[in-house]
Parts: structure tokens; C-alpha cells; sequence
């Protein structure tokens, strides 16, 4: 979440999470250890979310100072 965002902007995907989740095989074990998206900042990034964080290990990692972001905008549509 970022600062200016409401915890209610993210009820539908909670709720999608849990569902996959909720998925099991015939064994009642879980199908899914997590989901990969595409990042809604960055054009080229992915996100994870994942369930079970004991079934990964973290194997590199990087610590980024953000000192400047620059949206650019275009009008889609035009009503007259």
C-alpha cells in the first residue's frame, strides 16, 4: 500500500487472493504457493503475493532510494 491509498482500494484483490488460496488438490494440500502480477507502477515489473513464505528463500536483494517519480498522462478519450 502506498501512503494516500484507502485499505478498501484492495478488498477485491484480498478477496481474489484468498480464493486462490483457498484452492486445494484432492489431498486437501494447497494447489497455489502464491501469484505473480504485473506491477501497476512499473510497465516492465511484477509483484508477488505470496501464501506460504517458508516455501521460499530469498536469494538476492537490493535496498533503492526513490528520490523522483514522473508520471506522463494522455487523454483517451474526448467528449465535446
Amino acid at each position: 500500500m502506498r501512503k494516500g491509498d484507502s485499505p478498501l482500494d484492495y478488498l477485491p484483490t484480498q478477496y481474489i487472493c484468498d480464493f486462490i488460496m483457498s484452492i486445494t488438490d484432492d489431498d486437501g494440500q494447497p494447489v497455489f504457493d502464491g501469484i505473480m502480477y504485473k506491477s501497476a507502477m512499473n510497465s516492465k515489473g511484477s509483484n508477488l503475493a505470496i501464501f506460504y513464505p517458508e516455501l521460499f528463500k530469498c536469494t538476492y536483494s537490493r535496498t533503492y532510494e526513490v528520490d523522483k517519480i514522473i508520471y506522463h498522462k494522455k487523454v483517451l478519450n474526448r467528449y465535446r
